[in-house]
């Protein structure tokens, strides 16, 4: 049983024995006990980040660069100082998170620079006057012409970099990610253009002329009445006439095309 030494009366009892060992010959297996020991602690530093940070932001990256800070932090530590590691160490592992962060951000450092002054000229003009500034306020304030204020307000805009694969959450609570939002409108689905030629080519043998036509530059072409009128030089209202009985002749033959289908259009 270690004995808890003055030195050592602000080490907590559990890793005390711990941190004695590692002080009397570093290891491996010691030094990762520690850390497994105060890893709690990171992920609470960064849960408490977190909160001040945008979405994008994950908790676990916080942790991973929180957990270089901790470790550099037990490799420092003197116990014989008399201080809490906890305190010792906070400030490093937030500071280590805080490196992460800025590594990660693509922003250059003149456009933080515009954003942070303004931002300060904004807040200076809407406390002395209580209302929002002017452009010609904070084109004064900021020493440039009004006409330029746009060209420095966009270069003082961050420009945010996400990736596809990021989940998102709507406001139904359903996720999502934006690679299958943003659709091609040029891609077809192989699936979909045979199951449309199978379709076609029973349709096709049952209707003939003009019937056939509309049909097919309806369905399949995603024509208009009127653009299907135009090509066959017909009326709108004559087209619709044609559809019409086009489809009463299709219900008629309903299971007789259901069955040519499930066999393949054979």
């Amino acid at each position: 049983m270690t004995l808890k030494t003055p030195a050592m009366s602000h080490i907590d009892a559990e890793i005390q024995w711990v941190w004695q060992a590692y002080r009397e010959r570093p290891r491996r297996i010691l030094f990762n006990r520690l850390v497994t020991h105060y890893l709690p602690l990171v992920r609470a530093i960064a849960g408490k980040l977190k909160r001040k940070l945008p979405d994008e932001i994950r908790v676990d990256e916080l942790v991973s660069d929180g957990v270089l800070g901790l470790m550099e932090s037990i490799k420092r530590y003197d116990i014989d100082r008399g201080l809490k590691f906890s305190s010792f160490c906070s400030q490093r592992i937030v500071g280590s998170m805080l490196d992460g962060l800025r590594s990660m951000d693509r922003t250059p450092r003149l456009t933080r620079k515009r954003e942070r002054l303004l931002a300060k000229v904004r807040h200076k003009i809407e406390q002395e006057f209580g209302r929002a500034a002017s452009d010609q306020e904070i084109s004064e304030a900021l020493g440039i012409d009004e006409s330029v204020l746009p060209a420095f307000v966009r270069d003082a805009t961050p420009r945010t970099t996400i990736s596809l694969n990021d989940r998102f959450t709507s406001y139904q609570d359903n996720e999502f990610s934006l690679v299958k939002k943003l659709e091609d409108p040029r891609y077809e689905d192989p699936d979909e253009q045979l199951q449309n030629h199978d379709i076609w080519s029973v349709i096709a043998r049952k209707l003939h002329g003009n019937e056939r036509t509309v049909i097919r530059m309806y369905y399949f072409e995603d024509a208009t009445m009127a653009e299907i009128g135009k090509s066959l030089d017909m009326s709108e209202s004559r087209i619709s006439q044609i559809h019409k009985k086009a489809l009463e002749y299709l219900r008629e033959l309903r299971p007789m095309l259901e069955q040519s289908f499930a066999n393949g259009a054979k």
